[in-house]
């Protein structure tokens, strides 16, 4: 196998050696080291590639790639923490138009806390009937402003799973890293993050608190059903405009994903807040629109 370099600022690799709105595995961002399988079906290379501690394999365009004789440098980051704005305020509810840079904060929220995976499914199903995304306040959509970041951040706070709402700014980051301490000061030392930035986030620090990526829908929704926390989320081409992020939620008796004959996830068991708001729906692979520029989908205990 030849070790290749991605040129372009971006990079589909696809499950076919051809150009379609439906066979996008993953985004390879420029710089990614690829092996070259072959080239049977020129000029599309089979090639695999460790993406965010995954192996994945796929089809990509040679154009697009250029022979490396060097690896890449790994950059790690030092005592970065997880960071909310104060927590428990019982003033921050669901049915409160406003401060949602703040986690919800309502007493005897549910949790997530079975140890058995049974158990884990069905609380995460409490916690979506409890945020209820089509009624409650908080996840209103307003003109062209929508929520989704607020709906899964308050999705994984509740299965105590770490998720950002804040994140530090770049300032702090460099601070911490040298090991000082950092004041949560919002527009100072931490800032808010839409779905593009949770994007780059996941890319960035998701493995450091937890995050696993998938390449596999079969996988994602299994792990949903199993009581793990999943999430989807794209970033847009055009990035002043919006993101989109959904959890992938456990099956019930009454709304299942959609599967193809040989049992394949098409279309996996999803609950948002957004352009349209609900707590479950098999809906569409949305993320696979080209009006997003990457997108993945992450995993969590």
């Amino acid at each position: 196998m030849s070790l290749y370099g991605v040129t372009a600022t971006s990079l589909n690799i696809r499950s076919e050696p051809k150009t379609s709105a439906s066979n996008k595995i993953a985004v390879l961002p420029q710089g990614q080291l690829v092996n070259q399988v072959n080239s049977d079906d020129e000029p599309w290379w089979f090639i695999t590639v460790e993406l965010r501690g995954q192996m994945i394999e796929g089809y990509v365009h040679s154009r697009y790639l250029l022979k490396k004789e060097n690896t890449a440098i790994e950059h790690t980051f030092n005592n970065i923490t997880a960071v909310h704005l104060q927590e428990n305020k019982t003033s921050i509810t669901r049915n409160r138009d406003g401060g949602r840079a703040y986690p919800l904060g309502e007493p005897n929220r549910p949790t997530r806390n079975a140890s058995d995976k049974a158990g884990k499914a069905n609380q995460l199903g409490e916690v979506i009937n409890w945020l209820d995304a089509e009624s409650s306040s908080r996840y209103q959509r307003k003109g062209t402003t929508t929520y989704c970041n607020i709906y899964a951040y308050d999705y994984c706070y509740l299965a105590d799973v770490y998720f950002p709402r804040v994140w530090w700014t770049q300032r702090a980051l460099l601070e911490l890293n040298q090991g000082r301490n950092v004041p949560i000061q919002y527009g100072q030392t931490v800032r808010e993050l839409n779905a593009n930035a949770l994007h780059d986030w996941l890319e960035d620090f998701g493995n450091d608190f937890g995050w696993q990526r998938t390449f596999s829908l079969n996988e994602a929704q299994q792990a949903a059903n199993q009581g793990r926390v999943v999430i989807i989320c794209a970033k847009r081409v055009t990035t002043n405009r919006p993101g989109h992020v959904c959890p992938i939620v456990p099956e019930t008796d009454n709304f299942q994903a959609q599967r193809r004959r040989n049992d394949d996830i098409s279309r996996p068991l999803q609950s948002q807040a957004g352009s349209r708001n609900y707590k479950y729906k098999a809906a569409n692979q949305w993320w696979q629109a080209t009006k997003f520029q990457s997108f993945g989908i992450w995993l969590h205990e």
